[in-house]
């Protein structure tokens, strides 16, 4: 009879909302949201293509976020995106980004897995304090995931003139173990710490830092209103021979310097070169 009378509930509360957004889990008897997450702000004309689907199709605020989802942003537009339907995390994809909703099996707030993946561009994410590692990870291209705990975090990665790949990660507050899939080296970064990565064109490791961020750029990237997004690594300008950047992507080149230096040196000199350039900035 309780169960008659629940079935009848739910049927008259489908008939009340909006039916499309939720689907009957046969198993617990409770209605579950088919979307994940829904479009918060929008700025220019990000597009979203479903799973197993090429169609793009233009995103709008409200716009329902899906799993297996890929946002992708162009030069003018970014996004961001609420995760109402999980545990509320907050999603903001840069320009020039794509972004992959990759998988997300959400039974209840004990039993939870969500996996992100940054495939190019610049990410900022900030998540609830009771996550933890096992069941939230953002995956960065196929090179570094990171186990996420309360956390708020941004994420860059690009491939330099020369073709390697530049992956940037920066905290803001908590923690993640960054796990770098090609040398299996596992680092924690923790609040105010910046890592860069550098991996090859071939997919061969070449090096990896970690840092402190500058006290000024920190405090700015704190206040989402003054700095939304960690600024690329720069690199050196393209070598006159070949047309080529010969950079391995950590540092910034010295406006004083006249391009006659090797920039494959130890990564304590890159580190220094890089602070010197940012307090120059």
């Amino acid at each position: 009879m309780i169960k008659f009378i629940t079935i009848m509930f739910l049927g008259m509360w489908f008939i009340d909302s909006n039916a499309a957004d939720y689907k009957m889990d046969k198993k617990s008897g409770m209605a579950v949201p088919v979307f994940i997450g829904k479009v918060v702000f929008v700025k220019g004309e990000p597009v979203i293509t479903r799973k197993n689907s090429k169609k793009q199709i233009v995103l709008t605020l409200n716009g329902k976020v899906k799993n297996g989802d890929t946002i992708l942003t162009d030069k003018r537009s970014f996004v961001k995106v609420k995760m109402s339907m999980v545990d509320n995390s907050v999603i903001t994809i840069g320009t020039s980004s794509t972004f992959e909703f990759k998988t997300f099996d959400f039974k209840n707030k004990k039993v939870k897995k969500s996996v992100y993946h940054l495939l190019n561009g610049k990410l900022r994410a900030k998540f609830p304090g009771k996550n933890n590692t096992a069941s939230t990870s953002i995956e960065v291209r196929k090179s570094v995931a990171m186990g996420i705990r309360g956390t708020e975090v941004l994420a860059n990665v690009r491939d330099n003139p020369s073709n390697k790949e530049v992956i940037q990660i920066a905290l803001l507050e908590g923690s993640v173990d960054a796990i770098n899939n090609i040398s299996k080296k596992v680092q924690t970064i923790i609040s105010g710490m910046h890592q860069i990565t550098v991996n090859g064109p071939d997919g061969e490791h070449i090096e990896e830092s970690l840092e402190q961020l500058e006290k000024d750029e920190y405090l700015a990237l704190l206040d989402p209103r003054k700095k939304l997004f960690l600024d690329y690594v720069q690199v050196e300008n393209p070598d006159s021979k070949n047309g080529r950047d010969s950079s391995d992507g950590l540092t910034a080149p010295d406006p004083t310097d006249d391009g006659g230096s090797n920039w494959r040196k130890s990564l304590n000199e890159l580190n220094k070169r890089l602070k010197q350039n940012r307090k120059g900035n």
